[in-house]
């Protein structure tokens, strides 16, 4: 590494470290997701009426860091190009044809509505998006996880 002579030299190191961790910590987020998804979706139940695909788990993905005012951010969400849909009921029908980018807000909001039954398993799930912010939160995984990724670049704020 060169020697840093300017404070818009110092800035842009940081910058670029901070942007490193935010990736790091996105990462480790989708992961958590993922996970919530595979206990409140996944084992939640056993299908009999069609093919799993695990798309839904997998199509969780984190972004690039970007800047934005005031530091920076990182977007985790489902990428709907790996939820894919065959006409014969799977994510959709001959009848409503593709609906693969809604099956996100569909599973983890109940909108199935009652075209099963009114009281099946779906009805009583929770909501995977609050399940894992409540995760992060409760064990402060973010900023620990944001600290680690600082110290193993030889920042440590305590």
């Amino acid at each position: 590494m060169k020697d840093i002579e300017t404070y818009s030299g110092l800035e842009a190191v940081l910058i670029g470290i901070i942007q490193e961790v935010l990736e790091e910590v996105g990462k480790k987020v989708e992961q958590a997701m993922k996970d919530i998804i595979d206990k409140d979706v996944y084992q939640a139940h056993t299908p009999n009426q069609y093919e799993r695909t695990h798309q839904l788990r997998d199509s969780v993905t984190a972004s690039k860091a970007k800047s934005v005012k005031g530091g920076g951010e990182v977007e985790i969400y489902h990428d709907e190009s790996k939820i894919t849909y065959k006409p014969l009921y799977q994510h959709g029908s001959p009848f409503s044809g593709d609906i693969s980018e809604f099956i996100p807000e569909i599973i983890a909001f109940n909108l199935s509505g009652n075209l099963f039954d009114s009281n099946k398993w779906w009805h009583h799930r929770s909501n995977y998006y609050q399940d894992t912010l409540k995760l992060l939160k409760e064990k402060g995984m973010l900023s620990k996880w944001f600290k680690e990724g600082l110290k193993s670049r030889g920042i440590d704020i305590g």
